[in-house]
């Protein structure tokens, strides 16, 4: 159990940090939509205040549009926030193993089934945003629907329901001592 614990923390940690990126992405993905909604002349100077130059902090490539990537965009935000919220689920996994407790908890396999509905919506909402979008923009949608995280969405509620049995004999074996 004390391995167990070890291996939680650190994992807690590494969590978190991937969670912080994530949000600080989502942050920059809004700030870049926002940016290219307001001044769609990407690249290019946007203004001048005395001796002071302001330029648009998006620069678009070769054929762009600023409308193309704002759909890119609209696209990649709501999969990266699923993503922030499935690590959220993940966290507070793990500090339930590293607080000493078993992992063998209800809360635990609600936790566990959320991360498998996540993953699911991680396919499914930026595929319908996209189609969205390119109804809006007439720009044709790259998103496509992937079954193989419908698998291991499904293989992770499996898991759930394992700790979910878990929890029952846990409990039995509790009430026999």
């Amino acid at each position: 159990m004390e391995n167990l614990k070890k291996i939680s923390k650190v994992a807690y940690v590494c969590v978190r940090i991937i969670r912080i990126m994530g949000w600080i992405g989502f942050g920059a993905m809004l700030a870049a939509i926002a940016s290219l909604a307001i001044f769609p002349s990407t690249g290019a100077l946007l203004f001048k205040i005395g001796s002071t130059s302001v330029y648009s902090p998006v620069v678009l490539e070769e054929g762009e549009t600023a409308l193309s990537v704002i759909e890119d965009l609209s696209v990649s935000a709501p999969a990266l926030l699923i993503a922030c919220l499935m690590l959220n689920s993940i966290l507070f996994i793990l500090s339930r193993i590293k607080e000493d407790e078993s992992p063998f908890t209800m809360a635990n396999v609600t936790r566990i089934k959320q991360v498998a509905l996540y993953m699911v919506l991680l396919t499914v909402v930026p595929y319908l945003v996209g189609m969205a979008a390119s109804l809006a923009t007439h720009i044709e949608p790259e998103g496509e629907l992937h079954i193989d995280t419908w698998v291991y969405a499904l293989v992770i509620y499996c898991l759930a329901l394992a700790f979910e049995h878990g929890v029952v004999l846990q409990k039995q074996q509790d009430e026999t001592l």
